[in-house]
């Protein structure tokens, strides 16, 4: 999962790029390998979209775990088995937050890192400005 979070502004590059094509669809439908190509890079575009979503609601729910594990109120049995239940969770998705201290904020580094990358990409493929590109990539690193 974390290759695919580094690799991810170059998908979302190729899937912006490959969509502004969507303007040439006679040409696209003439080769077999042109409509391969679009066609992936939709399915590509359908997965950036869907990451962060996803990467988003993997943390609610450990959030939640945390949420249990620092409440007063809550019995002790009831945070014995939330505590059995994130122990399953995190065999599934501890490289999303593992590196990080136990944190909500630290935890989500790997979402805002998604986020600016994807700013910064579409400011980088839609702004035909150089001034505001050149701020935007100031403010996302």
């Amino acid at each position: 999962m974390v290759f695919v979070m580094q690799g991810y502004p170059d998908l979302l590059i190729s899937t912006l790029v490959s969509l502004k094509l969507t303007s040439k669809l006679d040409i696209i439908l003439t080769s077999f390998n042109d409509s391969l190509a679009f066609f992936m890079s939709g399915f590509f575009g359908f997965y950036v979209i869907t990451l962060p979503l996803f990467l988003q609601s993997k943390l609610n729910r450990k959030f939640m775990f945390l949420d249990v594990e620092s409440s007063k109120e809550t019995s002790e049995e009831y945070k014995a088995l939330m505590a059995m239940e994130e122990r399953i969770y995190d065999t599934k998705w501890d490289c999303l937050y593992s590196d990080f201290r136990k944190d909500k904020w630290a935890m989500m580094h790997n979402y805002f890192f998604i986020m600016r990358r994807m700013i910064f990409v579409f400011a980088v493929v839609y702004l035909d400005v150089p001034a505001l590109q050149i701020i935007i990539l100031v403010l996302s690193n």
